[in-house]
């Protein structure tokens, strides 16, 4: 990688690499396609799966252009956002 990546994964009781209980939809294979990293990007939440692939990108997009607001985001930011349609969630993302 080149340096640019996202940061490391939440400490322990995250729940890393788990689905979110509330059986939202999985967006990974769109989100891949749209080129998100999705290796790193669900590192950051169990919720990141389910955050549609445009706003996934978006924040991936604002994370390499120096902007680190998507480390500042806890769960409950997470899963809003997972709850969340994909033009509703570039709009919170923008604000």
């Amino acid at each position: 990688m080149s340096g640019r990546g996202m940061p490391p994964p939440p400490p322990p009781g995250g729940g890393m690499g788990m689905m979110p209980s509330s059986g939202a939809a999985d967006h990974s294979m769109a989100q891949i396609s749209l080129g998100v990293r999705v290796d790193e990007f669900h590192n950051l939440s169990m919720h990141a799966p389910a955050v549609h692939a445009a706003p996934a990108l978006k924040l991936q997009q604002l994370w390499d252009e120096g902007c680190r607001l998507v480390s500042l985001l806890d769960d409950r930011a997470w899963e809003a956002l997972a709850a969340l349609g994909a033009p509703e969630a570039l709009v919170v993302i923008d604000e």
